[in-house]
């Protein structure tokens, strides 16, 4: 009974995580693909100058924007126990104070850039990087 009990609860979770995943997937996708076909003057009112202009060999434009994020999280206490016996046999326990860890970094960039063909229309969007959640920009 109890095997199952775990089961179901290990295939519940894994079908939250799955639909969660798809749901950001769906967002990103949503939100990025509102751009094609816009104007690169709208882009550049809403997301600001890009970081980076590239021309290819046929003349059209890719706007490059890139974030980096940092985000800390702070150390975790680590608690070390003991447990003896005493004369009378009877078990006693006995706590070592907080051991710290250090604070854990964790760094974060997303380069998104928008493919302009010559008209300054947005005809493709490519995102690379470990941070790159749709935003309300």
């Amino acid at each position: 009974m109890r095997i199952l009990l775990i089961t179901l609860l290990i295939a519940f979770l894994s079908a939250c995580a799955a639909h969660n995943t798809n749901s950001t997937h769906e967002a990103y996708h949503n939100y990025y693909a509102k751009w094609r076909g816009m104007n690169a003057n709208d882009l550049v009112k809403t997301w600001g100058t890009p970081n980076q202009t590239k021309v290819d060999r046929h003349g059209n434009k890719s706007y490059v924007y890139t974030t980096e994020s940092t985000q800390s999280y702070p150390s975790s206490a680590a608690f070390g126990t003991t447990t003896t016996v005493n004369a009378g046999g009877l078990p006693v326990v006995t706590g070592a104070p907080p051991v710290h860890a250090k604070k854990t970094v964790v760094a974060g960039k997303c380069t998104t850039t928008f493919h302009l063909n010559k008209k300054n229309i947005v005809v493709g969007i490519t995102m690379m990087g470990n941070s790159c959640p749709p935003s309300e920009r």
